[in-house]
């Protein structure tokens, strides 16, 4: 309950951020009562337009088309501003991203190397998600032989996904 509390002060006075874990916990009723449709007045409130945390978080309820239609499109472009900051987002995005082809993104190089510095300092994930991004349908990122060399040096490194992915790309065509 306090901590609700101390959230509600803050979002008066620095919504940016204290507007997604206020809204988490209206929606989940914890330190008081639920109440969805105001966790959902805050998120598409005047406040929450440049609280980017909140907006990744709208984006992940239309995701999940909980209290809000689903919209893969418009959950990513809610998503892509907060993806910079937070590393679990990026790989997110990115898994959205390879299993929606259709979706569009502006600067999708900056993914590209943000995922590629991930997976050279070793962050878990990273490496398969930019893999994957490259082996997916998806034009804007797709690059068969790179995504094939880099899922060959993984699998190279004992990555069973990896070794996976590269039986995938040597398998003869349908």
């Amino acid at each position: 309950m306090q901590a609700r509390a101390l959230l509600e002060q803050a979002v008066r006075s620095y919504p940016g951020y204290a507007l997604a874990p206020l809204a988490d916990m209206l929606i989940k009723g914890e330190g008081g009562p639920k109440d969805e449709p105001r966790a959902l007045s805050l998120l598409r409130g005047r406040s929450a337009a440049g609280a980017q945390a909140a907006q990744a978080y709208l984006g992940g309820l239309m995701l999940e088309g909980r209290l809000v239609h689903g919209n893969v499109a418009e959950a990513v472009r809610l998503i892509v501003p907060w993806s910079q900051w937070d590393i679990d987002t990026r790989l997110k995005l990115a898994r959205l991203l390879a299993d929606n082809p259709e979706v569009r993104i502006g600067y999708p190089g900056d993914l590209i190397y943000d995922l590629t510095e991930a997976g050279e300092l070793g962050e878990p994930g990273a490496l398969s998600a930019l893999i994957a991004l490259k082996l997916s349908r998806n034009d804007q990122f797709r690059d068969q032989a790179g995504g094939c060399k880099l899922a060959a040096e993984a699998a190279g490194r004992g990555d069973a996904d990896a070794a996976r992915r590269t039986a995938e790309c040597y398998a003869p065509a349908r």
